[in-house]
């Protein structure tokens, strides 16, 4: 149970770092929409800056993520993710332990396809820093 509690804290992390920071994300989803869909993004409360449900420009959605990724926004998200990352594995080797008689190949698998892992070209703030 605890480890099903935190598979949904780990996606809902991992999708609301996607939808302002990953430009893979961009491409299925649209661009940056969480920063207009209102406060409910974890990025909000970690800048401590929640936005109001508006429609914003692709220039003033860029402007607000150098200034998070500027703030370390997407550090402490990063480290919040991985944290909630190494939870999971606590709980797969706890399990496994328990019940050492049964097969967590398929679960160990699946944890390992749900790591979250950025590489530099899918970081949208890096690629803009650059510009």
């Amino acid at each position: 149970m605890q480890m099903l509690l935190e598979l949904a804290v780990y996606y809902r992390l991992v999708n609301d770092y996607c939808d302002i920071n990953h430009r893979p994300h961009f491409d299925r989803k649209g661009f940056a929409t969480d920063l207009e869909g209102g406060p409910k993004s974890f990025l909000m409360i970690l800048a401590d800056r929640c936005l109001l449900k508006k429609s914003r420009s692709k220039k003033r959605k860029d402007a607000i993520i150098l200034e998070w990724g500027n703030a370390g926004v997407f550090d402490k998200a990063l480290a919040t993710m991985d944290a909630s990352y190494a939870l999971l594995t606590q709980h797969y080797e706890r399990a496994q332990r328990k019940c050492n008689q049964r097969n967590f190949s398929d679960l160990r698998r699946f944890l390992k396809s749900i790591h979250f892992q950025q590489s530099i070209h899918d970081n949208y703030y890096e690629w803009l820093k650059k510009q």
